[in-house]
């Protein structure tokens, strides 16, 4: 994934992670990456995925360099083992990720396999231990699912939405100006489609379009529906 996209996706986290001087620092447009503690302890990362797909490990991994070329985190190799799944990088990221100022939770990873019940079930386990035990800094929440499963008032904690095409359309935030809720950070691009057609009608001159797409659930994730 190029610099320019995770760069993007890092300012959210960034912003996030420093949640509580959050409004204040929007209000003064200060953005700031330095990297930075939370009261001396480090900043305690959570995930939560519908189930595997190649872009939220290209998401995640895109993160995880970002966030070394900012020093949240010391710069190591990381593995490209699975390109599908994310657990192995998870996993690694809990035993190697050299940082003082984030932790990523080892029993802090949650997935559905793209099981409609299990989603339910994952969901309501990880709602219930961010409003029970309150150890979790932040939530990184891939997909449509994830996104739709915690953009709402049932906790508080800081949520960062990556990898849904239209978060918007899906239901998963009010709008392009505002989630809809404090914690919550979607990243939006209202005009992507427009110029992805935009520029494949300059260079192919089509004069009628079409779409073919699966109809699965890797279509529900990537429609947002």
């Amino acid at each position: 994934m190029k610099a320019k996209t995770y760069y993007i996706i890092l300012a959210g986290i960034c912003v996030i992670l420093l949640a509580t001087p959050q409004a204040r620092a929007l209000e003064r447009q200060d953005f700031s990456m330095v990297p930075t503690t939370n009261d001396g302890a480090p900043w305690r990362v959570a995930y939560i995925e519908g189930g595997p797909y190649s872009n939220y490990y290209n998401y995640l991994y895109a993160t995880i360099q970002g966030l070394m070329d900012l020093g949240w985190i010391k710069d190591t190799p990381i593995p490209r083992d699975d390109l599908e799944r994310t657990t192995q990088l998870w996993s690694w990221l809990c035993k190697e990720a050299d940082s003082p100022y984030i932790q990523f939770l080892d029993d802090a990873y949650y997935t559905a396999n793209w099981d409609k019940e299990a989603r339910v079930s994952v969901a309501e386990k990880l709602i219930r231990r961010l409003n029970d035990h309150r150890k979790i800094d932040l939530v990184i929440a891939m997909g449509s699912w994830a996104g739709k499963d915690l953009a709402n008032d049932r906790h508080r904690t800081p949520t960062v939405i990556m990898s849904t095409s239209d978060p918007v359309g899906s239901g998963i935030i009010k709008s392009v100006e505002d989630s809809g809720y404090d914690n919550v950070h979607a990243r939006v691009d209202p005009s992507r489609y427009k110029r992805q057609i935009e520029i494949f009608h300059d260079l192919v001159g089509f004069k009628r379009l079409g779409i073919a797409y699966e109809d699965s659930v890797i279509r529900e994730n990537l429609c947002g529906r």
